[in-house]
């Protein structure tokens, strides 16, 4: 029998059953080459769900303030914006860091000082005009919608992560909102070869046949009875030990939630 080669030798025993030797060589190919990947423009979809933490900085973000310098565009630095603030507005506490896509964003310590900004009128004599508006997560993003519905059947899951949040890790950037269909499927004492997810997602050809979850296997203790004994922080690793298993899904059914537009009585 034969597999992936290193140099031309034998298939390498660590070849695992059930994965096929054709994904296997994709995910341990060599990187591409710096010159390679300046010709190919990578373009892909990535599902960020929506947490507290994410949702919490959301929150912090509300006495925040964006400014362009316009006009002549001189060249201006955070330092310059401070002490802009300090000179025409009297305010002293207040971060100012560069950003996208306006050049600045301040981070106010109170409503009062971020009022105080919005409510004057642009300063005469300053070496630079700014104008300001507010922070929102709408600046940087494009509406669109998760339309379609989908239930995927999933086998291959190892049964110590049965579970919805690694049915979301696995679909990655195919979808959104994973749940597990069938919660029984869970408890059944007789069968738990596959599991079914329902999900969103904006395009289900997006979803994959297969993919190789790889999960990094937890550190083993150091024995210490070697008077060599290292320290956990003093370990050099050269490499982290994974197991792979592949996981093999299957669309059985989906539905387009989009709404078609209503034709006029004069079509």
């Amino acid at each position: 029998m034969t597999g992936p080669r290193d140099g031309g030798g034998p298939m390498r025993p660590d070849h695992p059953r059930g994965v096929p030797r054709s994904l296997l060589w994709w995910v341990e190919a060599p990187p591409a080459s710096p010159r390679t990947r300046a010709r190919m423009l990578l373009l892909e979809l990535i599902v960020v769900p929506c947490t507290p933490a994410l949702q919490a900085g959301e929150d912090a973000l509300s006495l925040a303030l964006l400014a362009m310098v316009v006009g002549t565009r001189p060249a201006v630095t955070p330092a310059m914006v401070r002490l802009h603030l300090l000179h025409y507005y009297g305010i002293a506490e207040v971060s100012v860091r560069r950003a996208r896509p306006d050049d600045f964003i301040m981070r106010f310590t109170n409503q009062e000082d971020l009022d105080a900004v919005l409510g004057t009128p642009s300063s005469e004599g300053a070496p630079f005009a700014l104008r300001w508006r507010r922070w929102s997560r709408l600046i940087m993003g494009s509406a669109g919608t998760f339309r379609y519905r989908v239930l995927i059947s999933m086998k291959g899951i190892p049964s110590h992560v049965r579970s919805s949040e690694v049915a979301q890790v696995i679909l990655d950037s195919s979808g959104a909102k994973a749940e597990i269909a069938n919660l029984e499927a869970l408890d059944d004492p007789d069968d738990e070869r596959e599991l079914f997810i329902a999900a969103w997602c904006a395009r289900p050809d997006l979803i994959p046949d297969e993919k190789i979850m790889a999960m990094p296997e937890p550190k083993e203790e150091h024995d210490g009875g070697s008077p060599l004994y290292l320290r956990p922080h003093e370990i050099n690793h050269d490499e982290v030990p994974m197991l792979r298993y592949l996981v093999r899904l299957r669309i059985i059914e989906f539905q387009d939630w989009h709404t078609p537009p209503q034709l006029s009585d004069e079509d």
